[in-house]
């Protein structure tokens, strides 16, 4: 089932996602391929996250995208200008599914 219009109507910015494509090397180099863009919201959000790697770290923004993007925790993601962060690439802390009524995917919330 496609994205609540109402929802898709919010998702006025563009984030840039680049999946991994290379493991790390001896150096602990990973490589990544191009930059796609996905519509998104973005906001500022400070939660306390515990990693895939035990580690706690704090998130800085909540981003929610449509389900035609599917994000994994190995991917990296640039916010857009003058969203009150470097435009440098950033992990994804964590990801978590919203499923509609009918059990499909209806869309992402990512902390990073």
């Amino acid at each position: 089932m496609p994205l609540d219009p109402q929802l898709r109507g919010q998702l006025r910015q563009t984030i840039q996602v680049q999946h991994q494509t290379g493991y790390p090397t001896g150096q602990g180099v990973v490589t990544y391929g191009a930059a796609t863009n996905v519509a998104a919201r973005l906001e500022p959000h400070i939660q306390s996250v515990l990693t895939q790697d035990g580690e706690t770290r704090d998130s800085s923004h909540r981003i929610v995208i449509d389900s035609t993007f599917t994000p994994l925790l190995s991917d990296i993601i640039t916010l857009p200008a003058g969203a009150g962060a470097s435009m440098q690439p950033r992990a994804i802390l964590s990801i978590q599914q919203a499923i509609d009524e009918l059990g499909a995917t209806d869309h992402w919330e990512i902390l990073i």
